[in-house]
């Protein structure tokens, strides 16, 4: 075969692979979670928070970043932004991507966890600590961006939790979905 019909054929098919699937942007939100001992203090607060995220039909899987700190930080450009700079052949699914996090923090850690469905979410959120499960944890996180395919139903439940017994920790969290276009 010749070689210019080969690097054609090459071409396509990375094109193709390329367009294969999308990035979609499903969450983008700041919040935060309250230290244990404000939660005496104030009665309105929770150690615990529990985002629900809806992913889009045919998501292959997703992206999450989380940023957190004392005082909040400078998210700078959006995660959907910069993955989408990158495009999707370069994504692995169950892999750090650490070219993506968020540099400027203070140290602060939350714990995070992904629940596919309400009853653990809300378990957790109510800390009944051993009557619910996760599809998967991270402890101790101060900014994180991982690419997973676990925990894939068309709704997700992030729970964020605060060890910290004086300090609140402003947290930043952005889910960015890889879909399926067949």
């Amino acid at each position: 075969m010749n070689s210019k019909i080969k690097l054609f054929l090459a071409a396509m098919l990375v094109t193709f692979t390329c367009k294969a699937q999308t990035l979609v942007n499903v969450m983008d939100q700041s919040f935060t979670v309250h230290s244990a001992g404000n939660v005496f203090v104030n009665t309105n607060s929770s150690s615990r928070n529990v985002i629900e995220v809806q992913l889009p039909a045919k998501a292959t899987g997703y992206i999450y970043r989380v940023a957190s700190s004392k005082r909040g930080s400078g998210q700078g450009s959006s995660l959907s932004e910069l993955l989408k700079g990158s495009g999707t052949s370069q994504l692995r699914m169950e892999a750090s991507l650490a070219q993506y996090v968020v540099s400027q923090t203070d140290g602060q850690a939350v714990d995070i966890f992904a629940f596919d469905n309400t009853d653990d979410a809300n378990s957790f959120l109510r800390k009944q600590d051993n009557n619910w499960q996760c599809c998967w944890r991270n402890l101790r996180v101060i900014n994180i961006c991982f690419a997973t395919a676990k925990c894939l139903n068309p709704v997700l439940y992030f729970g964020f939790r605060n060890n910290n017994p004086a300090t609140p920790i402003n947290v930043h969290l952005e889910v960015v979905a890889l879909v399926d276009n067949n």
